[in-house]
């Protein structure tokens, strides 16, 4: 029987987020929902507390060998019963009332339904979304999660129909890529200025080996991204795409500064000197106004210093979260 909402919970090594994320979704669950929850490959004993709620019939279990979120995401499509599709972080959880926020507001001709506090707006242009998508929007349209899948419902149909899935191939940013992509091809969209999902930052991750293939990732999202603005966007757009190739290349330094076996910076500099893009847009960043040091130390091909800078920035962040405990847990 098919079902009016399915949530899918991708786990991976979350044993000690479990009991917090998948309670408060059980606690709540109706006849007309389902959940589904992916085991992708855990190796911290999650099984041992997912399993207790095998017997709810409301429930789902898959286990899975490793593949990654936007895999295991992908899956969780193609299983749901729902109506409606739902994501939810295991290690986030849902606020209690969750179920009739959702329910007060669902409706079956929109195609995708994003819950914010911070929409404070009840009409938004497509425009005005798909920059808040990019994170140069309105600020309560970056403030609002917009570039997340959580907190939002997606058509079921709609989304199979259009094919529109989690790119596996990009490992940061498949999120901002999917829902681009939703907000260009939905015809009718609906905001609702109420809050049910918390966000957990985690402060603490870090990679312990740069991973190449993240140069890979950030050259196959931004080839995606240049080609649905460049097929359904005007050319205002192009100024827009490179402050988000700007951010991708900062990304990409971040993930070598932080990783504690990082091997040759080459790789990054690969990615700058062998794509005309890349090039360019370092070039032109002196007329950008995000992260200027950084960006005079990569025209001037001073790419240790730059590793560094990125490095004393983060930390100081990181800082800035511990000292402010309240921005670590965020009601979106």
């Amino acid at each position: 029987m098919s079902k009016l909402i399915t949530i899918v919970v991708p786990i991976y090594n979350a044993k000690e987020y479990i009991d917090e994320c998948i309670d408060g979704i059980v606690n709540e669950l109706t006849e007309d929902m389902e959940i589904i929850l992916i085991d992708d490959g855990s190796t911290d004993g999650s099984e041992e507390s997912y399993n207790k709620y095998k017997n709810i019939k409301e429930v789902k279990i898959i286990k899975q060998e490793n593949h990654g979120v936007s895999y295991t995401r992908n899956r969780g499509i193609a299983e749901a019963t729902g109506e409606f599709i739902m994501f939810v972080d295991v290690d986030d959880y849902l606020k209690k009332g969750w179920s009739n926020v959702i329910l007060d507001n669902i409706e079956n001709k929109y195609e995708y339904i994003i819950f914010s506090r911070e929409l404070i707006n009840k009409q938004y242009e497509k425009e005005e979304l798909l920059k808040g998508c990019l994170g140069i929007g309105k600020r309560e349209l970056n403030d609002s999660y917009i570039m997340s899948p959580c907190s939002k419902l997606y058509k079921t149909d709609f989304i199979k129909k259009e094919e529109i899935k989690f790119d596996e191939n990009v490992i940061n940013g498949e999120d901002m890529l999917l829902n681009f992509e939703t907000i260009i091809k939905a015809n009718n969209i609906k905001y609702v200025s109420t809050s049910f999902y918390t966000y957990r930052k985690n402060i603490k991750s870090s990679t312990n080996r740069f991973n190449k293939k993240f140069i890979t990732s950030e050259v196959t999202f931004h080839n995606k991204l240049h080609s649905m603005i460049e097929e359904n966007l005007d050319n205002s757009w192009k100024e827009y795409e490179m402050t988000v190739l700007l951010n991708g290349i900062y990304v990409c330094f971040l993930n070598y500064a932080l990783s504690k076996e990082r091997g040759n910076i080459k790789e990054l500099i690969r990615l700058i000197d062998e794509n005309e893009d890349y090039k360019n847009a370092i070039g032109d960043s002196k007329n950008y106004k995000v992260k200027k040091i950084f960006f005079f130390l990569l025209r001037r091909k001073k790419y240790n210093l730059a590793v560094a800078y990125v490095k004393i920035r983060n930390y100081v962040k990181k800082c800035f979260y511990i000292l402010h405990r309240k921005n670590v847990i965020t009601e979106i």
